[in-house]
């Protein structure tokens, strides 16, 4: 069995197939035929890989693989690692006063809508949360949680910013895909 490249007018390889005993011109047209080429000499090629038409000692021609991808394209895949790490961070949750409390976007908006009718309504001296079991909470008591909240939050933003910073000053691959994403973010 043979493996065959097709191979366009640039060079490019657009197909990686094998024909079982079959000859390319066994089953294809003479002009898809004559654009392809037995690779089997060539482990790993792909597809996007090039040949400039220059071959080996052997008749074979040689490919150059696809460039990789560029340092702006690396830092920007590493600054989405890094909001994905920021939105884990973000929404693990953190404990006040010995109670756990969500920290989710659903949570952050009810906590920021009852203190807004707290404030709004002078007739609510509490209200009824719910956190695992059932509290009673006073307007102290919720923005001291909106609070924490939002500390916790803005860490998780500030923390993201500090290393999309980071990244922007690394300037080669290997510094990049070095960078640890993992520090600094609230326990």
């Amino acid at each position: 069995m043979t493996t065959y490249a097709r191979i366009d007018d640039t060079g490019t390889v657009v197909e990686v197939f094998d024909l079982g005993a079959d000859k390319p011109y066994q089953r294809f047209t003479p002009n898809i035929a004559n654009a392809c080429h037995a690779v089997d000499h060539h482990p790993g090629l792909g597809l996007g890989w090039t040949t400039a038409g220059s071959t080996d000692e052997d008749g074979n021609l040689l490919f150059t693989p696809p460039p990789g991808p560029s340092v702006a394209d690396l830092r920007e895949a590493r600054k989405v690692e890094v909001a994905a790490r920021r939105k884990q961070a973000e929404t693990a949750g953190i404990t006040v006063n010995g109670v756990p409390v969500p920290t989710d976007e659903d949570t952050q908006a009810k906590v920021t809508g009852a203190i807004t009718l707290m404030e709004n309504d002078p007739t609510l001296t509490t209200i009824d949360w719910k956190a695992g079991s059932w509290l009673t909470l006073d307007m102290a008591t919720l923005k001291a949680i909106g609070t924490a909240i939002g500390r916790h939050v803005e860490s998780c933003f500030s923390n993201e910013r500090a290393h999309a910073e980071a990244l922007d000053a690394l300037t080669t691959a290997a510094d990049i895909a070095a960078h640890d994403i993992s520090t600094g973010w609230p326990a």
